[in-house]
């Protein structure tokens, strides 16, 4: 069986830089139309720095593609840092709470974020796009998404004309509050959250067996539980427009993901090579293929306010194993056997 679709975007991709740009970047744009690149890694936090980026990505990647450029919200942000963005095509904002996930040590404190009131209205009358890493700072990992709904759900209220995402959702009760907002909102779900549960991590579920823990499923949000998976799998596949892809691919050289000297492993999943053939075959097993196109292809365009893409891509349902290596880095599900392929 072939399925040929509208060409895909990604909203949530880390390109990284250097060297791990020139070894990413052909990953993302060898699939993807379009992606919106994230401000953590390197950080960026102006329009300038932004193009900057964006041409660096360009002159890397072999494919036609367009990089999105964001930028980082942190205290020193303005609403002239916000209208300069713009000029120089930047297209959204990413609120980083202070410590939550990589690269987040510029990012905000919830009494910062609360005074950046103007830079929210500059944002909001610019048209640009603001997105949440919504996990809240502190103890309490696996809460940590719910209990930054209320932070969210204040600069919804104060700013109701402001598009906003919550990336790479992980829990029953995000989802929740997405459908609960009005359409202003959206939300963006990776390809890992529709796999993988903590017992995945822990080396006792499906994808993560033998009982040890399984450091190249380890990423922020963490994953959650079978409820939470089901949850975020029916909102990928519903209807309403609100929920579209972001793979928040993420790569680390796999000596960063299992560095036994420094006794810690770096957070995040190279989905990008994987990342379509593995969606085609979750939607298959759903008996959804037909839903894929809106997930990946059209709902997000259309929240951004960006054309369709015109370019075709083509899956087959054909059994392939994903590699073990690349580049030296470990690929989402690396070794097992998917019954879809991208051609």
């Amino acid at each position: 069986m072939i399925l040929n679709i509208r060409r895909p975007d990604d909203f949530h991709v880390h390109l990284r830089d250097g060297e791990m740009l020139r070894k990413v970047v052909n990953h993302t744009s060898k699939h993807f139309e379009r992606a919106l690149v994230m401000p953590n890694v390197p950080p960026i936090d102006t329009g300038p720095q932004a193009s900057d980026l964006r041409n660096r990505i360009s002159k890397c990647s072999e494919f036609e593609f367009q990089p999105l450029m964001t930028i980082r919200l942190t205290e020193r942000t303005t609403p002239a840092t916000i209208h300069e963005a713009k000029e120089h095509g930047v297209v959204a904002a990413k609120v980083y709470p202070q410590g939550v996930t990589t690269g987040s040590h510029g990012g905000v404190t919830v009494e910062q974020l609360r005074g950046l009131g103007d830079t929210f209205a500059a944002m909001e009358q610019s048209g640009m796009v603001l997105c949440w890493h919504g996990e809240l700072p502190g103890p309490g990992w696996l809460t940590a998404e719910q209990r930054m709904l209320p932070e969210m759900h204040r600069v919804v209220d104060g700013f109701p004309k402001l598009r906003q995402v919550m990336e790479h959702i992980s829990t029953r009760e995000g989802v929740e509050w997405v459908r609960s907002c009005p359409d202003t909102v959206a939300g963006t779900i990776t390809v890992h959250h529709l796999y993988l549960t903590l017992d995945d991590l822990g080396g006792r579920g499906r994808w993560g067996g033998g009982g040890q823990l399984h450091p190249h499923y380890f990423y922020s949000p963490i994953a959650k539980f079978d409820e939470d998976r089901e949850i975020l799998l029916r909102a990928a596949l519903e209807p309403t427009g609100k929920f579209f892809l972001g793979t928040d691919s993420a790569p680390h050289p796999t000596a960063a993901k299992f560095n036994v000297d420094a006794g810690c492993c770096a957070a995040g999943v190279f989905s990008s090579p994987v990342a379509m053939a593995a969606l085609a075959s979750r939607f298959d097993a759903e008996e959804a293929l037909d839903r894929l196109e809106d997930f990946t292809s059209v709902n997000g365009a259309k929240f951004y306010g960006l054309p369709l893409n015109e370019g075709r891509m083509e899956l087959a349902r054909e059994p392939w194993v994903v590699p073990r290596m690349i580049e030296g880095m470990t690929p989402f599900l690396a070794g097992e056997e998917l019954p879809w392929r991208v051609l």
